[in-house]
């Protein structure tokens, strides 16, 4: 190990202690309770709320050598549990964001299609109607 590499040591040190230091206070607001919910009774039936929960931790040195650091948990429900005299079963609630993401997605995809063939249909008219193949490319 040279010089420079040993100065960065013991800064690499406390950022290791102190991501493990949040992680750990973060850690301890996701817990069971975070992810299931308190059970809700109606009649036969007890409904329990499920959730998603992440926890992100992040540090670093800016290019002045100062220390930045942050993290969060977030958390997000993703259906419960239906409990009755029949058994138990879990009901998912649909991710209207990640839909539309997938919609907006499908759009983009089918409009850059549709651009490629009118690309392709216009290029067939600038030679001729006869379209334009890629065997007039080849060599010989």
């Amino acid at each position: 190990m040279n010089d420079a590499e040993g100065a960065g040591e013991p800064t690499r040190q406390r950022s290791r202690e102190f991501l493990d230091r949040m992680a750990e206070r973060l850690g301890a607001q996701a817990t069971v309770g975070a992810v299931f919910g308190e059970p809700i009774d109606r009649g036969e039936v007890t409904i329990v709320p499920v959730a998603r929960v992440r926890l992100q931790v992040g540090a670093g040195r800016g290019r002045r050598g100062g220390f930045r650091a942050g993290g969060g948990v977030s958390a997000s429900p993703v259906g419960y549990l239906e409990i009755g005299n029949g058994g138990a079963r879990f009901r998912s609630i649909p991710d209207l964001p990640a839909i539309a993401r997938l919609i907006v997605a499908n759009g983009f995809a089918t409009c850059m299609i549709l651009c490629a063939v009118g690309h392709v249909r216009r290029s067939g008219r600038r030679h001729g109607g006869h379209g334009h193949h890629w065997k007039h490319h080849l060599p010989g």
